[in-house]
């Protein structure tokens, strides 16, 4: 069974980013699926995800720190 249905949901959600790739806070979803089930497995997915990956130049961190991220589970 898929969590976010047969359809092609998109979600949004908004990070900040510590210096080590750790999440500041909780993700906060910016646009739902509709399908509360699927975006809660993708909260959970980003939250297991940590630490997220970073450029390998310091310098470029201030780019990375407030990201929109946008989900399409159900696309290959």
């Amino acid at each position: 069974k898929q969590v976010c249905g047969n359809g092609k949901p998109v979600l949004e959600f908004a990070i900040s980013l510590m210096p080590t790739g750790e999440i500041v806070g909780n993700p906060r979803l910016t646009r739902s699926s509709g399908l509360p089930a699927c975006d809660m497995a993708v909260e959970y997915a980003i939250q297991k995800a940590q630490p997220l990956p970073l450029p390998a130049q310091p310098e470029l961190f201030a780019q990375f720190r407030d990201l929109i991220l946008q989900f399409r589970p159900n696309e290959e």
